[in-house]
């Protein structure tokens, strides 16, 4: 009885949401490469055991529509030619995704570059660790509240293992995954709402809508492109909407033609951080 007494203490006196607070400050480090590394894990896990699908006949018809489409903007070719054979070097008819049972894209595809989603798994996984162990898992608790970052490295050797174990071994596997998607899918949901205000308003000023990404689509995670417009005398652009721009050397990587503030709606060169007036 004291034994229990002491273990149900020890469960009380652990702080989950505390914990998520200070793994979450961490922000990409989580799942860069030379950070935690969950990027990696997390791909590699979902590509082990299968829960990816290849594209729909409809998906891979559109991304090929697009690139036609980009090559007809200012986009240098040669870097929609490197871009195609680094990001998808078996093409994009191999590339696979996670999908929902209607064959549409699921948020789950977000888990592994989401750091409030990754905090959120790492509490869960520490949760189930304590109740599994709680001498041990007490242990990892307290090193990550004391130091977040080498209190995760501490354990990082063995992540993807504890991950398997918990959420495969003894858990529902891509259910348990998919239930870690709250703040991709809040992010996603300003992100459409982002992107139609500037959509209509574009279309306002006599310019057609030729391309328009939305989620899991390769030509934006690929070429940060929304969007492509076309208006006669002006031809065809490459558009990034972003709700703020709080750091332009976050762009730097982008060739798109203009970057869209939409709080208010603002208008940039990409090249010069110029105003555009259309």
């Amino acid at each position: 009885m004291k034994k229990f007494t002491k273990i149900k203490e020890n469960l009380d006196s652990i702080n989950y949401d505390l914990l998520f607070s200070e793994i979450v400050k961490l922000k990409s480090w989580l799942y860069k490469a030379n950070g935690l590394g969950m990027m990696k894990i997390i791909d590699d896990i979902f590509s082990e055991n299968r829960y990816k699908s290849p594209l729909t006949k409809i998906q891979i018809d559109k991304f090929n529509n697009g690139i036609d489409l980009l090559k007809k903007t200012s986009m240098p070719l040669p870097y929609i030619n490197s871009q195609l054979s680094y990001k998808l070097p078996h093409t994009i008819y191999n590339a696979k995704l996670v999908l929902d049972d209607n064959g549409n894209w699921h948020h789950v595809n977000k888990l592994n570059t989401n750091h409030s989603d990754i905090a959120c798994l790492l509490v869960e996984l520490i949760k189930r660790g304590c109740e599994k162990n709680i001498e041990k898992g007490i242990i990892v608790y307290n090193s990550i509240i004391n130091d977040a970052k080498n209190g995760l490295l501490s354990i990082k050797p063995y992540l993807k293992k504890l991950i398997e174990y918990y959420f495969i071994e003894n858990g529902n596997g891509l259910e348990d995954f998919k239930k870690f998607t709250k703040y991709s899918t809040i992010m996603s949901k300003v992100g459409e709402i982002a992107e139609e205000k500037v959509l209509n308003y574009l279309e306002t000023k006599g310019y057609s809508i030729e391309y328009c990404g939305g989620n899991g689509d390769f030509i934006d995670m690929i070429y940060g492109t929304d969007l492509i417009i076309y208006k006669e005398g002006e031809g065809y652009k490459t558009v990034q909407i972003k709700n703020k721009i709080k750091d332009w050397s976050s762009l730097e990587h982008y060739k798109v033609d203009w970057v869209v503030e939409t709080k208010p709606i603002v208008i940039y060169n990409l090249s010069d951080k110029s105003i555009v007036n259309i």
